[in-house]
């Protein structure tokens, strides 16, 4: 911990704080990632659909558009895709 902000091991090099939506990327695994381990590094992440990174997260559902890998949930919510799985 860096004060009272969770920090991540990055690159093997240093503890980082995650301290703007920016910074949710940085948070990786091989998988099993879950929104609320993203939620524990900061609010401002969400979580990819292949549990394998952090994202920022946005406001509603449809902001993520067509990233479906991204479509999870947002701070409206939890998402869904269209049925054709190409929009958020």
């Amino acid at each position: 911990m860096v004060g009272t902000t969770k920090c991540f091991w990055y690159n093997s090099a240093s503890c980082i704080a995650i301290a703007s939506s920016a910074d949710c990327a940085k948070v990786t695994a091989v998988s099993g990632l879950t929104f609320d381990n993203c939620q524990a590094y900061s609010t401002l992440c969400s979580v990819n659909r292949a549990g394998t990174a952090c994202i920022a997260i946005l406001a509603t559902c449809t902001a993520y558009g067509t990233t479906m890998t991204s479509c999870v949930k947002s701070t409206a919510g939890f998402c869904a895709s269209n049925a054709l799985e190409t929009s958020c």
